[in-house]
């Protein structure tokens, strides 16, 4: 049985930028823009398909284990697509917001 070689991260990296026409500087800048954080979800949620774990990702982009699984599985939610990670957005979203509805 052979298998396909992963895909490295740097080249996802790279083709995910360009498909949001972003540059990889501009998609890793550490700013909010709801299209560079898509950008960066996507990233995440390919690394962990093509087979990385979750700290080589982390490690790698030089961001918190945590933001790879929330990213990830933001993006699996967002497009259907079946999660990475055993992180459930829906459940860390609804907790999150009825924390801020406590604190009004």
């Amino acid at each position: 049985m052979t298998t396909a070689p992963l895909k490295m991260m740097k080249d996802i990296s790279r083709e995910t930028a360009e498909k949001h026409g972003l540059s990889e500087h501009e998609m890793w800048a550490k700013v909010k823009f709801q299209e560079r954080v898509a950008a960066r979800n996507e990233c995440y949620y390919e690394c962990l398909a093509s087979g990385r774990g979750v700290w080589k990702i982390a490690r790698f982009f030089k961001v918190h284990h945590t933001s790879v699984m929330h990213g990830a599985s933001k993006h699996a939610h967002i497009h259907g697509l079946e999660p990475m990670t055993k992180y459930d957005y829906e459940r860390v979203t609804k907790i999150k917001r009825e924390r801020e509805a406590a604190r009004k």
